[in-house]
């Protein structure tokens, strides 16, 4: 099948045409657990995720991406994707949506092999209401269709576009001092990376992004480390045993410290303590 690639506008406006073809061979509601996933997989047509709970993690064309809640992803078709579940034991439940749009022997589609947006919650209702419309033979169904698609599709255009201006984006220094003295303050309680947003007022997805930007890694693997340091130096300076340090740094499994302290310094917290 040919490819003829136009303009995102253009893509659009085509797809409310009546005269432009639209086949949607594969859709469905599902949750997907261990053992889920493609190795190097090809798609005909269109692919449209919307992510209602839970995450994944995929190459595409030799770009990695995460996928979590609140993320939709159009993928071109023709392109080379991977995706499995990072986390054996938490499920990801989705929409899905497989969709041909052109005519028999040409598809029409955009100069990007895929995009990721991340503002799915305002599109959830959408994805549903499309997921009943082809499921049942209602009056003006493919009117309908054609036009949540187009709802959909142009929410992931737009999205996407504005996640890439928030890839410049980073946190202020007041931003970033007010995370790292809540930190301090309440090490003991486990601090969770929603806390953190919660203290800035900001959605998680987007908290998380602008972390990411600010200080290069997750806000999960920023807790993760400073509390190490923390560990570090608590195992130097101070007499207490490791289950101890552990409890004071919120942790109630000390295996789950000790794994995490050696994934960081190569070493347990024993052979920390011992060392040379």
């Amino acid at each position: 099948m040919k490819m003829k690639t136009i303009s995102p506008e253009k893509w659009i406006e085509m797809l409310q045409n009546p005269q432009t073809g639209i086949k949607l061979p594969n859709y469905g509601y599902r949750t997907v657990e261990a053992n889920w996933g493609f190795n190097r997989r090809i798609l005909d047509g269109h692919l449209v995720w919307v992510i209602l709970g839970g995450q994944c993690r995929g190459v595409i064309q030799d770009t990695e991406i995460d996928l979590e809640t609140g993320h939709m992803l159009w993928l071109a078709p023709g392109i080379i994707h991977d995706f499995f579940l990072p986390d054996i034991g938490h499920p990801m439940r989705l929409y899905f949506f497989r969709i041909h749009i052109g005519n028999a022997d040409t598809e029409l589609t955009i100069d990007r092999p895929y995009l990721l947006s991340s503002n799915a919650n305002q599109f959830v209702s959408i994805a549903a209401r499309l997921f009943d419309e082809h499921a049942h033979n209602l009056f003006l169904r493919e009117s309908c269709i054609r036009s949540l698609f187009a709802l959909l599709l142009a929410g992931i255009v737009r999205g996407s576009s504005q996640k890439n201006r928030d890839s410049l984006r980073i946190l202020t220094r007041d931003q970033r001092q007010r995370i790292i003295d809540f930190f301090q303050e309440h090490v003991a309680k486990h601090v969770r990376p929603a806390d953190l947003a919660q203290l800035l007022n900001l959605s998680p997805v987007y908290f998380a992004r602008i972390f990411r930007n600010t200080f290069g890694c997750s806000p999960r693997k920023w807790l993760v480390k400073e509390r190490m340091r923390l560990a570090a130096s608590m195992i130097d300076e101070y007499d207490l045993n490791i289950t101890q340090i552990a409890r004071r740094l919120g942790y109630e499994e000390v295996f789950l410290f000790s794994r995490q302290f050696k994934e960081i310094y190569g070493k347990s917290p024993l052979a920390f303590r011992k060392r040379a």
